[in-house]
């Protein structure tokens, strides 16, 4: 009777295919658009529009309000504001609308209701997730513009007494002491964003071990040991620095002999899926067996920074390690992704 007779589609028919078609939908206004074309062919309603109606809240108990069999109001029970009222009207054919028709729109109001909250719920969640990580991205420009701020005072106090102290014995590495000095308080000021490349973070460390090795003299012996395709490699800015800093500080410094630092870097793992890893290692010039062991590295607040901006940039794809040298001194070692030139431009561009 309701096929041939009153012409009436197959309700659970209609029902199930409006579910299938907002399923994949990612707009509440979209679900909207499709919930009024489906009412429309179904009720072969000529007028089926939507709008906003916060007044709809005290009347979810009843989603259809009839009005003489050919005008329709319905409501979309979302849970919170703004709500949803579709008008439907103009009925063709002499079309009524009957207890069917108010039991599938219910029940189409129904789903539509559940997908425009799936809906703001995952964009509530994305909304989150993306204030969460502009915090953490305030957070680690913050630390970093912290890091240029800061220059150990210790350190230019002892770079100025070298200084004055060549100028006397030896004019022109006093000269060459001072260019370094600006070329290195340039370097740490400058702002270049929060990533630079190997090769321009060891320009700079050049520049401090140049002034290190000016004050220090035999007491510090320095090995660089990095390949031309690390240098390459795009870095955190600052990250490698306060290591070996942190080399000189509290390993070669402490010993009244002084040691070597080495520096030395190398890339593993299969060509899209590589690591670059970066080593600062310390090692005391005395014979190990004639004096107790140094108390290596602290993790004080230059290790901590460290940590907390591989974890902000790389999360648990990062790592930084610390171990006992095997010649009385410390061995740092920071792993990070290094992606194929080819990714990495892929990247960039998407």
């Amino acid at each position: 009777m309701d096929a041939v007779l009153l012409t009436r589609p197959d309700y659970r028919a209609v029902e199930a295919q409006f579910a299938r078609r907002v399923e994949m939908v990612e707009d509440h206004a979209l679900v909207l658009d499709e919930l009024g074309a489906t009412l429309s062919q179904a009720l072969s309603a000529a007028s089926v529009r939507w709008r906003p109606d916060d007044a709809a809240e005290a009347r979810v108990s009843e989603l259809v309000k009839v009005d003489a069999g050919r005008r329709a109001e319905i409501c979309i029970p979302v849970s919170e504001q703004p709500r949803y009222v579709v008008d439907v009207d103009g009925l063709t054919g002499g079309r009524r609308i009957l207890s069917g028709d108010v039991t599938l729109v219910s029940a189409v109001a129904l789903v539509a209701a559940r997908r425009i909250d799936a809906i703001r719920l995952a964009q509530e969640r994305y909304t989150q997730q993306l204030r969460e990580r502009e915090i953490a991205q305030l957070a680690t420009e913050a630390e970093l513009r912290a890091l240029r701020a800061q220059l150990n005072p210790h350190f230019l106090f002892n770079a100025l007494t070298t200084i004055g102290y060549l100028v006397e014995e030896a004019p022109d590495r006093a000269v060459d002491t001072l260019v370094r000095l600006t070329t290195l308080l340039r370097a740490v000021l400058k702002s270049e964003g929060e990533f630079t490349t190997l090769g321009r973070e060891l320009e700079m460390i050049d520049a401090y071990l140049a002034i290190e090795l000016a004050r220090f003299e035999q007491r510090l012996r320095v090995r660089v040991d990095v390949p031309a395709e690390c240098r390459e490699i795009r870095v955190p800015a600052l990250l490698i620095q306060p290591l070996v800093e942190n080399a000189v500080k509290h390993g070669i410094a402490s010993t009244r002999s002084g040691g070597e630092l080495t520096i030395s870097a190398r890339l593993d793992g299969a060509e899209s899926s590589r690591t670059l890893r970066v080593t600062v290692a310390d090692a005391a010039n005395d014979d190990p067996s004639r004096h107790r062991r140094r108390p290596g590295w602290k993790r004080g607040v230059g290790l901590s920074n460290v940590e907390r901006r591989l974890d902000c940039h790389y999360g648990s794809a990062a790592s930084l390690t610390i171990r006992p040298h095997d010649l009385d001194g410390t061995v740092v070692e920071v792993a990070i992704p290094a992606p194929a030139p080819a990714a990495a431009f892929e990247r960039n561009a998407g």
